[in-house]
């Protein structure tokens, strides 16, 4: 029997070793648990926020299979990468969309080639959010600087314009994994924002011959974060990115 293709070892080397990873910090975070002593780096603690919704974990790891599977079944057109940048973010209402703080953007990409033309993009990045939430019948004119973090699965046709140039657009899926309110620089209780945030996204992105590429996006926000409020996510992201393959 013919031994498997090397980029099909590959990805299944690389999927063993996310599942193992993913395995192992949820074992860390019931540890953590039971054991509120427990010191751990803040990558197991975003693991740990994230197993806490256990919903949106189940979600997340049926995306990374999906994934994973693609990409076995057609080694020739698919590839994986990573990618990182910064939001520019804000809520946005009815009245307007606001750009109030910066956030970090990082984790990983994956493209199916549909055709010379056409492509699929996916992957599952952590995403720093929030804005200025504004109610001064709550907090006697007091601003609140809200600070969301979440895991995002963007879903994105790939439409290629001119040689390298390509536009994106897509529903993003996202999972609330922390939330951290500031009132005045005195940190707050909350968890009133919802555990599920799906926006749209639309952009440009650029790839050099190397592998390496250029994407912005904005994403606008479709779900009420809160249920007595109109407000809703809205970000810039700038990112740099890398193809292995």
């Amino acid at each position: 029997m013919n031994p498997a293709p090397r980029e099909v070892q590959y990805n299944l080397i690389a999927a063993s070793a996310v599942f193992f990873i993913l395995n192992r910090s949820s074992y860390l975070c019931e540890q953590i648990e039971q054991n509120r002593q427990i010191k751990v780096t803040p990558v197991f603690k975003l693991f740990y926020l994230a197993t806490q919704k256990k919903d949106s974990m189940k979600k997340l790891m049926t995306c990374v299979i999906c994934m994973f599977s693609a990409g076995v079944m057609a080694q020739d057109d698919f590839r994986f990468g990573i990618q990182g940048g910064v939001n520019l973010h804000g809520f946005t209402t009815g009245n307007g969309v606001d750009i109030d703080n910066t956030g970090l953007s990082i984790g990983g990409v994956a493209e199916y080639r549909i055709n010379t033309v056409w492509a699929l993009q996916s992957g599952v990045q952590f995403n720093q959010k929030g804005g200025i939430y504004d109610p001064p019948s709550v907090f006697d004119n007091e601003v609140a600087d809200i600070k969301l973090a979440y895991l995002n699965v963007p879903i994105l046709a790939k439409l290629r314009l001119v040689k390298q140039l390509h536009f994106v657009a897509g529903p993003q899926l996202g999972f609330l994994v922390s939330e951290k309110i500031e009132i005045s620089g005195n940190e707050a209780e909350g968890n009133d924002t919802k555990s599920f945030d799906l926006e749209l996204l639309g952009g440009l992105a650029y790839e050099f011959n190397n592998g390496l590429f250029l994407q912005g996006t904005y994403g606008m926000g479709t779900t009420k974060l809160y249920d007595n409020m109109p407000y809703k996510n809205s970000a810039i992201n700038l990112s740099i990115g890398y193809f292995f393959k």
